[in-house]
């Protein structure tokens, strides 16, 4: 199981933080996340956080890859940075049988999101500059981690606040509710 350390802040100046992004880091790819999460009925198996269907369409240089991934997480914010715990797999055939089964066997369809941005690599690091449709722009800093033991998750929360300053961007611009937190209030 992949371990997420993670923080987002909010974004005022996209042109500055997208200088920085190409100073600082390594252009991947842009991309388009659409995010349909999904909760069981009577939940007991599943983490509170449900389980996301994610169409993603990535573009570089004229190619387009287009995929579907499942994601499952178990979400927890250690001294304002995300550690979530998660499993993911890819659907080859797309996502509308898969949804087809969920409904089926008593899951409901919640909310959606919708992400359309740039990602950079750092070293471990990985950045995306995102603009979070009804929300705004952000930015993304996220290690995969292996294991989330306290001082692991200390180096990693010291990484990526780092990297944050390099950017130019406040601590004070961190936002520490989950994007579902804040779509609720929308």
């Amino acid at each position: 199981m992949a371990v997420e350390i993670e923080l987002k802040a909010w974004v005022d100046d996209v042109n500055a933080i997208k200088a920085a992004l190409e100073r600082e880091a390594v252009f991947a790819h842009d991309y388009i996340k659409n995010d349909c999460y999904w909760f069981a009925k009577n939940n007991g198996v599943l983490p509170l956080s449900g389980l996301r269907v994610r169409n993603e369409t990535q573009t570089k240089a004229g190619s387009v890859k287009e995929t579907v991934i499942v994601t499952y997480k178990t979400k927890e914010t250690r001294n304002g940075i995300e550690v979530n715990y998660e499993e993911e797999f890819e659907l080859c055939a797309g996502a509308a049988s898969f949804e087809l089964l969920l409904g089926k066997i008593g899951f409901a369809r919640g909310y959606t999101k919708q992400k359309r941005g740039s990602l950079f690599c750092a070293g471990k690091i990985n950045a995306e500059l995102s603009f979070v449709e009804k929300l705004g722009f952000f930015i993304e800093l996220e290690i995969i981690s292996q294991t989330a033991g306290e001082a692991i998750v200390k180096k990693e929360r010291a990484a990526l606040l780092e990297f944050l300053a390099k950017l130019g961007i406040s601590e004070k611009k961190i936002e520490p509710k989950y994007y579902s937190e804040l779509l609720a209030g929308k």
